[in-house]
């Protein structure tokens, strides 16, 4: 299993929004990554769980949690992703969300002392060590949206004992740190395979 955490500091937690107002309300980018930790042609990833944390108006903090185990088969368009979001965030004023994902108001706070005590944790910075040189198994990911993870929350995991990784200098989007990450941990597990069979 691998795990994804998104800080989302502009991701609206309002549930009175359309599909058509996900790139105002800040949630384009927590849709597209949903899209890059679940989707792959033909399938959706079942071994992925994303965790969503969102901090934009009205009522921060939302705390979203994807688990493929559970999750149906997803649109792999941004507006059928943003379906699932606000249906999800619909659920928090009654209702059920959609199969695989559930909806609370936890902060990133909270999740990583309650949590993720003793698992090792990662943050994505250009400056982290290079990710070719470090064991990826077991681990989460934290990534911050489009302006980044804040200094605070980044100081925070790290007293907490994440440590910094780079895909890098180049700074690229988070979705697409999600995907060269799954990719890099596919082709470790192929690898792995391979040398299972050699024995």
């Amino acid at each position: 299993m691998r795990e994804f955490v998104l800080l989302s500091r502009q991701g609206a937690t309002g549930s009175n929004l359309n599909t058509s107002q996900l790139v105002g309300a800040g949630l384009d980018v927590v849709a597209r990554c949903i899209s890059a930790a679940f989707c792959v042609s033909g399938h959706t990833r079942r071994d992925v769980i994303l965790h969503a944390f969102l901090n934009g108006p009205p009522s921060p903090p939302v705390y979203l949690k994807f688990d493929g185990n559970y999750m149906k088969s997803l649109d792999p368009r941004e507006a059928g992703i943003g379906h699932v979001i606000l249906e999800a965030l619909k659920s928090l004023k009654g209702g059920s969300a959609p199969q695989g994902v559930t909806a609370s108001r936890i902060s990133l706070e909270r999740f990583i002392r309650e949590f993720s005590v003793g698992r090792r944790m990662f943050v994505l910075e250009e400056g982290g060590k290079d990710i070719g040189e470090v064991d990826l198994t077991g681990a989460i990911f934290i990534l911050g949206d489009k302006v980044g993870l804040p200094k605070k929350e980044e100081a925070f995991v790290e007293r907490l004992g994440a440590e910094k990784i780079s895909l890098g200098p180049t700074r690229y989007f988070s979705s697409h740190c999600i995907i060269i990450l799954n990719y890099e941990l596919d082709r470790r597990r192929l690898v792995d395979d391979l040398k299972g069979e050699a024995i």
